[in-house]
């Protein structure tokens, strides 16, 4: 019986949720955002009136990124940069850096890997994952499997990219190993 009556008040305060203005739904999804990501006690920042937080992940031993967390045009978003400063000289590695990009951009469910020119000698690799902000009113405990998706996302593709452009690894094997760990993932351990 508790149950049932937990299933019903779910189910009211969803559709109570989903009654809402669109400003009162970011407010409600932002809120959200805001208890879980409190709850992990990392280490934040959050920017009130811009809807903005902001944290440090290691994505790689001694590595730290800064992952963006946001509600904007009724998307929850989350971005990390992944290649910083690439230099446009290295033509050969660019141009198997956009093959590696272009396969990832075909492949990712709600994310892309953009490319940002810094200036005309460098360019920024940024992973922005987004979904609709009507997910995470139905099930507000969606935004934990999310940011932890992007970060899981960001440390397999951030490892991938040192791969070619460090040890110049060919695209097809490293599109190979990053499609194997994401298997190795989702196949339970006994």
């Amino acid at each position: 019986m508790k149950n049932i009556m937990k299933r019903i008040l779910l189910y009211f305060k969803q559709i109570f949720r989903l009654l809402l203005s669109s400003k009162m739904q970011e407010d409600a999804v932002w809120r959200d955002l805001k208890n879980e990501l409190n709850k992990t006690e990392w280490m934040t920042g959050v920017d009130e009136r811009r809807k903005i937080i902001t944290a440090l992940f290691e994505i790689a031993p001694d590595t730290e990124a800064k992952f963006v967390y946001n509600i904007e045009d009724r998307m929850f978003m989350c971005r990390v940069n992944i290649v910083n400063k690439f230099p446009y000289e290295e033509e050969e590695i660019a141009r198997d850096v956009f093959r590696l990009t272009d396969y990832f951009n075909r492949t990712l469910y709600f994310s892309r890997l953009l490319i940002s020119t810094r200036d005309v000698h460098y360019f920024d690799i940024v992973l922005h994952f987004s979904s609709p902000l009507l997910v995470n009113l139905i099930e507000a405990s969606s935004i934990n499997g999310q940011v932890y998706w992007h970060y899981s996302c960001a440390r397999d593709i951030y490892q991938t990219f040192q791969k070619l452009i460090h040890y110049g690894e060919d695209p097809e094997v490293l599109i190979g190993d990053f499609l194997k760990t994401i298997k190795m993932r989702q196949t339970p351990q006994n």
